[in-house]
């Protein structure tokens, strides 16, 4: 597996059955660029809040301390866009095609500056549309009744 878009399919997939991992055991053997590491790294963060956890940054930062700053980066902007998405937005996003999403936030995301975790922020939104759709049982159509974003 040395395509990032499968490892997080991967990470996904098997989060999801209950059976997720740490990011260091998919990161394990493969030979990715930083920001690839911190899609993965990032993905796991996303991944179990997903499923009710509520990991924090410093645990992260902890275990990947080479990331410190890009990991630091990340969660400020994880953190300024949930603080900003409204329980509408929120189902809205639940309500829409995961590439509509993706795209949309990427839009958004293009306002903040670029840095070395531009595109763990790009494989982010599109992992977090499939994953709130996945969860939330959309089947991958737009509802009637859903708003652009």
């Amino acid at each position: 597996m040395n395509n990032t878009t499968d490892l997080l399919q991967t990470m996904a997939r098997e989060w999801g059955a209950g059976h997720g991992r740490p990011a260091e055991s998919y990161l394990d053997g493969q030979t990715l660029s930083p920001s690839e590491v911190l899609d993965v790294v990032y993905q796991e963060y996303v991944l179990r809040r997903a499923t009710g956890e509520r990991p924090g940054a410093e645990e992260f930062i902890g275990r990947f301390p080479e990331y410190r700053e890009a990991l630091v980066r990340q969660f400020e902007l994880e953190s300024a866009l949930s603080t900003s998405m409204s329980l509408r937005d929120a189902q809205t996003l639940a309500q829409v095609e995961p590439s509509t999403v993706a795209l949309n936030t990427r839009a958004h995301l293009a306002t903040f500056p670029t840095g070395p975790i531009a595109s763990a922020r790009t494989s982010f939104a599109m992992n977090s549309a499939a994953a709130v759709a996945a969860s939330s049982g959309a089947s991958g159509t737009r509802s009637s009744n859903a708003s652009p974003l």
